[in-house]
């Protein structure tokens, strides 16, 4: 395939999450999800846990989850 031309950004591609502009010495991730840049790892994995929502669940103060023989189980609400 050949490039016809190519246009430049303008300016230095950013961390999607630090905003830190990207150099070559870097780790750079890309989302292919999102069609974005990160400086490295660290940066990518926070912008995925804040994207999605994901957050620490406490079994002991889960009003949706319980233990049983040692495994965690969803409570089914029963229907009435």
């Amino acid at each position: 395939m050949k490039v016809i031309s190519v246009e430049r950004s303008d300016g230095p591609l950013k961390c999607k999450w630090c905003g830190k502009e990207l150099t070559p010495d870097m780790e750079i991730e890309y989302s292919a999800l999102e069609c974005e840049y990160f400086c490295g790892s660290e940066c990518a994995t926070d912008y995925y846990f804040e994207f999605m929502k994901s957050m620490v669940i406490y079994l002991d103060e889960s009003e949706d989850l319980e233990v049983v023989d040692g495994k965690v189980y969803e409570k089914r609400s029963e229907w009435k």
